[in-house]
């Protein structure tokens, strides 16, 4: 089992879990965030800010597993 899969398991919220499966973690396809926010009746913003708390909480999940050195392709682009 992958970090990645573990990471998603772990998730109990339920607008977490699509967000992980179907938006960060989805290989083929990801749904964009404004048409998951809709399925929640929430805005593309609300649920932008939903995927960057999982991101962090991911990194953090990975630092702790594999050392601080780690650096993800999602992390650059936000430290551009």
């Amino acid at each position: 089992r992958t970090l990645s899969e573990a990471f998603g398991r772990g998730l109990t919220d339920e607008r977490e879990r699509v967000i992980w499966r179907e938006h960060l973690a989805a290989t083929d396809d990801p749904k964009p965030l404004a048409e998951l926010g809709e399925r929640f009746g929430v805005s593309k913003q609300r649920m932008g800010q939903i995927a960057d708390r999982l991101k962090k909480r991911f990194r953090e999940q990975l630092e702790s597993s594999l050392g601080q050195d780690i650096r993800m392709s999602w992390q650059r682009e936000a430290d551009d």
